[in-house]
């Protein structure tokens, strides 16, 4: 009876152990997949970023009109993206791994969240692209037309681009979320323990 007892209790610390291996793992593994996409995105902002500011800074040089205004806006608002995608992957280099699940899944959302007050942002660059459009059409030939139509079709292009990229990041991270929060669904955690709950 004893021995029963003593295997019944050393076979429990096993599957608990197991289990608790398998919950581990499972933080990693999504803080790794949340990672890839954060990664992407930052490179894919890094690299746009690099291309308007140096094509913008070359084409300002040699433009006349409103076209030199459009490409040095170009360069000056992908400095702030240059730099965010710059902090964005300092950002994940020194980031320590999740703990548990719970907190890997909170950082799909907490991200999903900014980006989607980011389209809003976008949709609002757009918008005053299109009004600086239309003050231009108003103002005669000279400093303050380039301006206005130089910076006005700069805000549509920048703003457009990010819109196309805070979407698709978002969807990107949305998905990944819900495939994990359909594993942890029958997970329940309470301060130092984790169950399963399974139903038959």
């Amino acid at each position: 009876m004893r021995i029963a007892l003593l295997g019944f209790l050393f076979l429990g610390a096993v599957q608990q152990y197991t289990f608790a291996q398998k919950i581990d793992s499972l933080a990693l593994q999504m803080d790794i997949d949340r990672r890839v996409i954060d990664r992407t995105a930052m490179k894919t902002l890094a690299i746009w970023s690099g291309s308007q500011i140096a094509s913008g800074l070359v084409l300002a040089a040699t433009q006349d009109g409103w076209q030199k205004q459009f490409f040095g806006f170009n360069a000056a608002w992908n400095v702030v993206n240059g730099t965010l995608a710059y902090a964005g992957l300092m950002r994940l280099r020194d980031e320590e791994a999740a703990s548990d699940p719970v907190l890997a899944l909170h950082r799909y959302t907490r991200t999903e969240r900014i980006l989607l007050l980011n389209c809003g942002l976008d949709l609002a660059y757009i918008a005053t692209g299109f009004a600086l459009n239309n003050m231009a059409k108003n103002t005669n030939a000279g400093l303050a037309y380039n301006r206005l139509k130089g910076y006005g079709t700069s805000l549509y292009l920048q703003g457009g681009f990010l819109l196309l990229f805070d979407s698709i990041y978002a969807l990107a991270l949305k998905q990944g979320s819900d495939y994990y929060r359909t594993i942890l669904r029958g997970l329940w955690f309470r301060g130092n323990a984790v169950g399963l709950d399974v139903r038959f």
